[in-house]
């Protein structure tokens, strides 16, 4: 998958400390999934900047030097205060970035105004993964009816 490589990782590092560097206070950053989000952070923390001559800073060096980074915690126990050291980054001059998963804990019905949301990147198409309860049975329900219109 193109997803995987290190030419798209290094697109999107890229990309996010380029808006990080624009645009003030609070930058929300969601990927399509868990998965996604962990795989692109380990290639932010291992892949170097190669345009950068006096020293090989990782991408993810580069993005927390631009803001203070915080990411979406697995346990919903720890978001509480996740949130609280994302919103107090948001209030200092060099504002903060919050990664985060679509269909998340974060995406789904907290309410980030204001500074905290001066810009929201969307990685990736969040699409439900094929083999979802929901979408297998959807799938199955489609194709009974279009067996039936077919006799």
């Amino acid at each position: 998958m193109f997803r995987h490589t290190n030419t798209y990782a290094v697109g999107i590092a890229e990309s996010i400390i380029s808006i990080a560097k624009t645009v003030p206070q609070g930058i929300l950053v969601f990927f399509a999934s868990y998965n996604l989000m962990d795989h692109l952070i380990s290639k932010f923390k291992e892949l170097k900047d190669s345009n950068q001559k006096l020293s090989s800073k990782s991408y993810w060096d580069q993005m927390t030097e631009a803001k203070l980074v915080v990411v979406e915690p697995k346990q919903k126990s720890h978001l509480a205060r996740v949130r609280s050291e994302f919103t107090r980054g948001v209030q200092n001059e060099q504002g903060a970035m919050f990664f985060a998963v679509c269909r998340g804990k974060v995406s789904e019905g907290i309410d980030f105004s204001d500074k905290c949301s001066r810009a929201v990147c969307i990685i990736g198409v969040p699409y439900p993964p094929l083999m979802d309860v929901r979408i297998c049975l959807k799938r199955l329900y489609l194709n009974e009816i279009k067996a039936e219109d077919k006799m």
